[in-house]
């Protein structure tokens, strides 16, 4: 075989391979992409459960805090009616 066939290959060996590399790392990036992508979706899922899961708690505690403020309001009235009646039941005393 001739230098020039040789090298005539060599060449065409190259053109073919390096179209074929950037298939290559084409095709290994969007498997890159598709997987982040699969792992953003997880992502996703679990904040909206982790969100669900705060308004849950949320909505709990905003309960126990409506029966404290019930009972908080109550003594509040005790207490102010005491106040209100202190001089009264001292005088009565003294």
């Amino acid at each position: 075989m001739t230098y020039a066939k040789v090298a005539f290959i060599n060449a065409l060996c190259i053109k073919l391979t390096t179209p074929q590399a950037v298939l290559n790392a084409t095709d290994d990036r969007i498997a890159l992409c598709r997987r982040c992508s699969a792992e953003q979706e997880i992502m996703a899922k679990a904040l909206e459960a982790a969100i669900a899961n705060l308004n849950d708690h949320n909505r709990q505690i905003l309960q126990a805090f409506e029966t404290f403020k019930g009972h908080l309001q109550a003594q509040q009235v005790k207490h102010q009616s005491l106040l209100e009646g202190f001089e009264n039941d001292l005088a009565r005393v003294l």
